[in-house]
């Protein structure tokens, strides 16, 4: 049973998004002749307003991606650890009936804090121990996406060496 016109024209265009590849598109969906039915194909009225369609809806996707991404390292580069704790009066007696106060650091419950923006959390002689996502990263590669810092550094001009290429081989085997 061949497929339908349609069906055909439908599986070159899944296929085509692989790779933006017709002959090879054109190839998997049984076509006799793959380079020039995939150029056909590309030029038929229906196959590119599907390819166009499904581009589209790709950028789409991708755009909200990146805010996504931007969403969260701004949220790493604003995070605080002190969103995380919340300090409680304790008061207490001893043996002797002596009353007593101290300052205790206890861990918010997860349903109110922002736990993606917690690297790793341990116990140690002190209690709990959170590290959060490096802030300085986060905001290295948001200065890096908006441009505040160059990707590399350009350099203009001349440089002038006072000393001859021997002098120097000659100080770096005395050092």
């Amino acid at each position: 049973m061949s497929k339908t016109t349609w069906q055909k024209k439908n599986d070159f265009v899944k296929e085509y998004l692989k790779d933006f590849n017709p002959t090879r598109a054109a190839r998997d969906v049984g076509c006799i002749n793959p380079r020039e039915d995939g150029i056909k194909f590309l030029s038929d009225e229906y196959v590119s307003k599907k390819i166009k369609s499904a581009i589209s809806k790709i950028v789409v996707r991708n755009e909200s991606n990146k805010e996504a991404v931007l969403h969260k390292m701004l949220r790493i580069a604003n995070a605080d650890l002190g969103e995380f704790y919340n300090l409680d009066a304790v008061e207490w007696e001893d043996f002797g009936g002596q009353k007593h106060s101290n300052d205790i650091l206890r861990l918010k419950p997860k349903d109110e804090t922002d736990t993606f923006l917690i690297k790793k959390i341990s116990y140690g002689k002190y209690g709990p121990q959170i590290e959060l996502h490096s802030k300085e990263w986060a905001l290295e590669m948001l200065s890096k996406y908006f441009g505040l810092t160059p990707n590399k550094i350009d350099l203009d001009g001349e440089l002038k060496i006072k000393t001859s290429f021997t002098d120097l081989v000659k100080q770096i085997s005395e050092a």
